[in-house]
């Protein structure tokens, strides 16, 4: 031993001293030394760590209530396993360099804030450091060994990521930290061997998270491994379905209520289109004379026969035709730009659509996963606090900070109360604590506290134009402050809360090239008002960052907000004079996030200079019902009477070979080059075969809805088919020397087809015009076209630039599924995710999982098979590819993508869950080996039908998406076994007999048919109730037991021909001749227009409980004397006493 102090070795013989160790024998024998493995002190005795180095051998020490502050002396004690220095004044972690074998470390109720300095500590598995100062949990990632963790009883507020990567913790104590959010602890989700699990032990205070409602049915369900919770052993199976049952509820109501809101909105959005096809119809017809005259001048002018005469003028025949040509020309340029205006109104509406969906998804969203603990209740006008909000934006509005985006005003939509428990909690605790401080009864002098709190805007720091930082706010209040300004901004100025967002608005506007003015007068500003308890305050010091030890003295600062520094600086100055700044206007800055409670969400209209415009206004036309004679203003005849006018002509419906000779003026048709069939009504092209040596065809403005009749026309070059009603290009076969090619005008939709024909059969296109088409996804429309027609010069009237062609080429590249895209975007949990999200499985996987396939080599093919999950959604992908070896994948996701054909999924016979959302597939080929799918999304594309033997072999299928298709019947889902949910909203289906193939499903419980042409019959939703008795939910909406009983009472005992559709299985009636209806409970005969049942002679009713005959009388080829009704009428003519009638003998008295 060395030697030591007087101080010094009065510590070391009070140590040996409480474990029995004889000092002078430790003194001078190294073997007494070594002997020692533990040693222990509790209480007093050993102010500091004194001669432990001369323990080498020691594993375990225990120093229990000691004044240590800080941990020295350990470098020789290699051999230490278990350290214990607790109640004591420790500040820091640290000595503990060379104690490497520490497998059980106890730091508890010190003074500790960080946790650092045991990274090495790779055998460490037991860890306390609880009843400390600790923040922020941190340094534990080389950890790999650590199963017991005790954090409980420290400041810590928020989880995070910080132990994604302890996946061996079996234990976890995280009691009495204000962890109020139940969100964060689903990040706890990760470390899947977690047993035992504490937010309220009750040797500590409990966590403000579990003091919220559903706080344990939230853990459980996204921990299901735990046994213990709370100290509470929760393996009861009984618990674990009561837990399933309630979550499975829950987000049965928030899909209900997602899909009444996307109900809503698609209705708005509806009347919309309504009022845009109105004007495009108007523009179109219009556009469509004037080109149809303007074409026909092309052709006068090409026309090298044409005789040149001179007009009353002068001017030649040529001349004049040119003018009118250049005039029709302007006006339909003029016309078309109107329609570009159009399509710009649109689409800013859309957006702000998309914008209220998507916040209001948002906070259905945040409602369940905050398990109601955070919701919105919508606000009334005849509410008080709705007109205190109004009056709060209005007073807060400044005309001068807008001048830069011609806004005047702005107009209150909607304001939704916040209801955070949380957060209310929070507030409430700290303002109970600020009222009792002395500085803040001095402060307010013997004034109300009241007068200390202010209802001040939120200032959104995000810059990004979405509502996410909204949200954000809603839910955790001001606790996202700026890092580098540790504090709440708050203000009571309405641009200064939301300058950044609208900053970054109109330069996401400007730089799409968009009218600013549009986009902003339907572009819709929220404002989150918060309640703030300011405390004692005073003025900013611009030069100072906005923290606390800044301000030490006070609870919050303001700055005045200068006229200056708002005005826009590119106003002229008398107008900044004259529009003045309130010099109320400040910026706050508030030190205690937990003093600011968000209270109310306000939405609100810009109101511009210029004021929203209809589509009418917007391109120059009057409305009806403004008194106006539209037909004025949308009149062409001014240019379209001009010299020459062309007489009217005969117009071909047909083509047979004496047609088009009489046409062509020629004995033989062999020899035509030229070919001129404009503006006729032919619906079909015949006998042009028959011309080898066609070089130009125009067939534009016609009624053509397909090209057939003109493959292998080896010499054609010119084809026009504009103003067609062309639905398919593939008519177009074995056109080789096709040069210039015009289908504009049509109502082509799949591109990718379309494209496929060209790049089949017309390989020698160069000049190409699309324009004017519905094609059903249309961005990219350009670089889409120019990266599979690489042969093209000139597209859509404009040549073809080689930076268009590099970018398409990389467009093309990117279309299919990569090996990168692969590895990037796809998971291999074997398990799926427990999520309270309402996606996709695969988004939500892809989002919270980090089990990414490792490609190990380049030659390394076996990371294919691992692949479980794959999310490819909005990858611009145009073909399904590179997925014949993802053998075992279970969840896949291709949505928001340019996919016409299912293909390439064969392999995949494991998959659960596809989803197909938003492409443009018309087929459901492809589907025929994935007979294990559970959930299948095929939403917002283009089916026209389901094939029934395909859906034959689902019988694991559970939920089916049909959503906005062009789907009319339902037939062939009566295989589907399984099937619970069916959407099939905004189809074609309208016929209530199409849901009768559903009443064999026993589990079928929701079914949306919402925006489909049945919805609009008569007892709709009744009828619906009573054939589908199994259904719990119809169109978004729950069936309540009166429904059920109403459709009883409507549609119960009634012989209609639904009825007789439902026990024949067929609704064609026109060749049944007998009927036997016997014992059905049938009351009442309602066969509707009898028409359909002409040869019907005979028909049973037998022991039913008909009481009127009115509706067999309508029969009128029923034979009586054979009809075999032997039904008895029950008239009462007395309580006690009743007749009975045959109906063979009434029907005889009767006719």
């Amino acid at each position: 031993m060395g030697d030591f102090s007087k101080e010094d070795e009065d510590i070391l013989r009070e140590l040996c001293l409480c474990n029995g160790l004889h000092y002078e024998k430790i003194k001078t024998h190294a073997e007494a030394r070594n002997s020692v493995r533990l040693l222990e002190m509790f209480f007093s005795g050993c102010p500091r760590l004194v001669g432990l180095n001369s323990f080498p051998c020691l594993e375990t020490l225990i120093l229990i209530g000691q004044p240590i502050d800080v941990i020295i002396g350990l470098d020789a004690c290699v051999n230490l396993r278990e350290l214990w220095i607790c109640e004591c004044k420790l500040k820091r972690i640290g000595g503990l360099e060379h104690c490497c074998s520490i497998e059980q470390l106890y730091l508890y109720s010190n003074c500790i804030s960080q946790i650092e300095n045991i990274s090495h500590l790779r055998r460490l598995f037991k860890l306390w450091l609880n009843d400390n100062r600790i923040a922020t949990i941190e340094g534990l990632v080389h950890l790999k060994k650590l199963r017991d963790l005790n954090l409980a009883q420290n400041r810590i507020r928020e989880i995070g990521k910080s132990l994604s990567s302890q996946n061996s913790i079996e234990v976890l104590n995280l009691s009495g930290n204000p962890i109020s959010s139940l969100q964060d602890l689903t990040n706890l989700a990760d470390l899947h061997c977690l047993r035992n699990l504490s937010l309220q032990d009750p040797q500590f205070a409990p966590a403000p998270a579990c003091l919220q409602c559903n706080y344990a049915t939230h853990v459980l369900y996204h921990m299901p491994q735990l046994t213990h919770l709370d100290t509470f052993s929760v393996t009861s199976q009984a618990l674990r379905e009561l837990v399933e049952v309630t979550v499975v509820r829950k987000k049965f109501y928030y899909n209900i209520q997602t899909r009444l809101l996307q109900h809503r909105l698609n209705d708005q959005l509806s009347e919309k289109e309504k009022e845009l096809n109105e004007v495009v119809t108007m523009l179109e017809s219009r556009i469509r004379t004037l080109q149809c005259d303007a074409k026909q001048i092309e052709l006068e002018l090409n026309d090298e026969s044409s005789p040149q005469s001179a007009s009353t003028e002068g001017l030649s025949k040529n001349d004049c035709l040119t003018a009118k040509h250049s005039a029709l020309t302007q006006r339909s340029n003029e016309l078309e730009g109107k329609l570009k205006l159009l399509q710009e109104w649109y689409a800013s509406v859309k957006e702000c659509f998309d914008a209220d969906a998507d916040l209001a998804r948002q906070m259905l969203l945040l409602e369940l996963q905050t398990g109601g603990n955070v919701h919105c209740e919508v606000g009334k006008p005849t509410d008080v606090w709705y007109s205190s909000c109004c009056d709060l934006i209005q007073n807060g509005f400044c005309a001068a900070d807008y001048l830069s985006v011609s806004v005047i005003g702005v107009r209150v939509t909607n304001v939704f109360k916040v209801h955070n428990r949380i957060m209310r909690t929070e507030f409430d605790s700290q303002l109970s604590a600020a009222l009792e401080r002395e500085d803040i009864l001095t402060y307010t002098q013997g004034r109300s506290y009241k007068d200390l709190i202010e209802y001040f805007f939120m200032v959104r720091d995000s810059q990004a134009a979405t509502a996410d930082d909204v949200l954000q706010a809603l839910e955790n209040g001001g606790k996202h402050v700026d890092s580098k300004q540790d504090a709440v901004h708050l203000t009571n100025n309405l641009h200064a809360a939301e300058k950044k967002w609208l900053v970054q608005l109109t330069e996401q506007i400007k730089t799409s090239g968009r009218n600013t003015n549009l986009v902003l007068a339907n572009r819709k500003g929220l404002a989150v008002v918060a309640k703030v308890f300011t405390g004692k305050t005073m003025p900013a010091n611009n030069e100072m960052h906005m923290k606390r030890s800044n301000y030490p003295d006070a609870d919050s600062v303001f700055s005045p907000i200068s006229d200056a520094a708002v005005l826009d600086p590119s106003a002229e100055s008398s107008t900044a004079s004259v529009i003045g700044h309130d010099p109320g206007y400040a910026l706050w800055f508030l030190f205690d996030y937990r003093m600011a409670l968000p209270e109310y969400l306000v939405e609100y209209e810009y109101i511009c200079q210029y004021p929203p415009l209809t589509p009418r206004q917007s391109v120059g036309m009057a409305s009806p019902a403004e008194g106006i004679n539209t037909a004025d203003s949308l009149d062409d005849e001014d240019v379209l009477l001009l010299e020459p006018v062309f007489p009217p002509k005969p117009r071909l419906v047909v083509l047979t070979r004496d047609v088009l000779l009489r046409h062509c003026g020629v004995p033989s048709l062999e020899s035509v080059r030229v070919l001129n069939l404009h503006n006729n009504g032919l619906t079909q092209l015949w006998q042009l075969d028959s011309m080898p040596e066609l070089r130009k065809l125009v067939v534009s403005h016609n009624e053509l809805s397909r090209v057939d009749g003109i493959a292998n026309l080896d010499h054609l070059r010119h084809l026009v088919l504009s103003h067609n009603k062309l639905t398919t290009l593939e008519g177009l076969q074995n056109l080789g020397s096709l040069q210039h090619l015009d289908v504009s005008w049509n109502q082509l939709e799949n591109i990718r087809g379309s494209l496929q024909v060209l790049r089949k059969h017309c390989t020698s296109v160069v000049s190409l015009d699309l324009r004017h088409n519905p094609w059903r996804k249309h961005a990219n429309l350009r670089l889409h076209v120019l990266g599979r027609l690489k042969q093209l010069k000139t597209f859509d009237g404009q040549p073809v630039t080689e930076s268009e062609t590099a970018s398409a080429l990389r467009l093309l590249l990117s279309s299919r599924v990569s090996v990168a895209m692969l590895l990037s975007r796809s998971r291999t949990d074997q398990n799926e995710l427990k999520s309270l999200d309402l996606c996709s499985t695969a988004e939500v996987t892809t989002r919270m999982s980090r089990n990414r396939p490792e490609r190990l080599t380049d030659d390394d093919t076996t990371w294919w098979s691992k692949i479980t999950t794959l999310n490819v959604d909005s990858q611009g992908l145009s073909k399904l590819s590179n997925l014949d070896q993802l053998v075992n994948l279970k969840w896949a996701s291709f949505a928001h993508n340019y996919i016409s054909k299912i293909e390439g999924l064969d392999a995949c016979m494991q998959l659960l869950e596809l989803s197909l959302e938003d492409n443009c597939v018309t087929k459901t080929d492809g589907l025929a080996h994935l007979t294990a799918l559970v959930r299948l999304n095929l939403s917002c594309n283009t089916l026209m039908s389901l094939d029934g033997q395909l859906f034959s072999q689902f019988s694991h299928l559970q939920q089916l998406n049909i959503d906005r298709n062009r789907i009319s019947s339902l037939e062939g889902l009566q295989h589907c076994a399984s099937l619970f949910e069916l959407c099939a909203a905004s189809n074609r289906i309208s016929n209530t007999r199409s849901v009768f193939c559903l009443k064999s499903l026993q589990n079928f419980t929701i079914l949306d048919l919402y925006g489909n042409p049945v919805t609009e019959t008569e007892n709709y939703r009744l009828h619906m109730i009573f054939h589908l008795q199994t259904l719990r939910s119809l169109d978004g909406t729950v069936i309540e037991a009166s429904d059920s009983n109403l459709a009883r009472e409507i549609f119960g005992g009634r012989l209609t021909q639904d009825f007789v559709a439902d026990r024949l299985g067929y609704s064609d009636f026109s060749q049944l001749s007998r009927a036997d209806f016997s014992h059905m409970g049938i009351k009442q005969v309602d066969l509707g227009n009898t028409k359909c049942f002409q040869n019907l002679t005979s028909i049973n009713l037998e022991h039913n409980d008909l009481t009127a005959f009115e509706g067999l009388t309508a029969l009128s080829h029923l034979k009586v004397p054979e009809c075999h009704c032997h039904i008895w009428i029950e008239i009462c003519v007395c309580p006690s006493a009743s007749v009975h009638v045959s109906l063979a003998t009434f029907c005889c008295l009767f006719f």
